[in-house]
């Protein structure tokens, strides 16, 4: 969520508000985690159903909570 807050300048600044500290990954950072290239991510994101969170300047972000848990999941199956 964003506040615009006027600090008496006559300009509204803007200031970010999130709800929880958690930063989300890249790409490039789910693919560290996961040892594999950018391009299987993107595989696995459309065949086995990869959580991705939300585009962000058409940039693809994940959670690093549902990465575990969808690693988890195909753990047990």
């Amino acid at each position: 969520m964003v506040n615009c807050d006027d600090s008496g300048s006559g300009k509204p600044s803007l200031r970010l508000v999130t709800k929880d500290t958690e930063a989300y990954w890249t790409t490039e950072d789910v693919a560290e985690f996961l040892r594999v290239s950018t391009k299987t991510v993107g595989r696995l994101r459309v065949k086995r159903g990869l959580p991705s969170v939300v585009l962000i300047d058409r940039t693809r972000r994940y959670s690093p909570a549902a990465i575990k848990a969808w690693v988890a999941a195909q753990e047990s199956t």
